[in-house]
């Protein structure tokens, strides 16, 4: 349920891990597998990692930031540039609302159309306690505030982009 801080970051191979209950907050990273159950904080690059948060990945380096790899950020992405400017490199990142979110929803409207009065009522109480949670995921973004490059791959529920020329801001 903590957070951790490592100040000058971390690089691996297969198997560092690295996992909190609250937030991760780290100097850079690269070959790692990051997991934290609430925002990401890099102060330089991220370079061929597995990450993964509930809240916001934060990427703070002046020049290039995440590179390479797979992230799935809850509720966006916050960076100064996104992919490798020198040769595409596939730089998937996902964000909005996590597909836990979208099934259990389904599952929860399809039992209310076949569910008695008392079950209704309780249905529709579990759909009103996700609604903050769904209304902060639907409204996830991507800020790049210089430069995205080819090789990158935003997806959002079932909707994709892949970039084939560089876009600036």
């Amino acid at each position: 349920g903590a957070d951790i801080a490592i100040a000058g970051g971390v690089y691996g191979k297969e198997d560092v891990r690295i996992e909190a209950g609250g937030n991760v907050f780290l100097g850079f990273a690269e070959n790692a597998s990051i997991r934290a159950e609430r925002n990401l904080y890099v102060q330089n690059s991220m370079v061929n990692c597995e990450a993964r948060c509930d809240g916001k990945l934060n990427l703070r380096a002046v020049g290039r930031s995440l590179i390479g790899g797979h992230v799935r950020a809850t509720l966006g992405v916050e960076a100064n540039s996104l992919g490798n400017p020198k040769l595409p490199t596939d730089t998937v990142i996902e964000f909005g609302i996590t597909p836990e979110m979208a099934q259990k929803a389904r599952l929860l409207s399809a039992e209310l159309n076949q569910a008695d009065d008392e079950r209704k009522a309780e249905i529709r109480k579990e759909l009103l306690d996700m609604r903050d949670e769904y209304e902060a995921q639907i409204s996830a973004r991507i800020v790049a505030r210089h430069v995205t490059y080819p090789g990158v791959k935003f997806i959002c529920g079932k909707a994709k982009f892949e970039v084939t020329e560089e876009i600036s801001r």
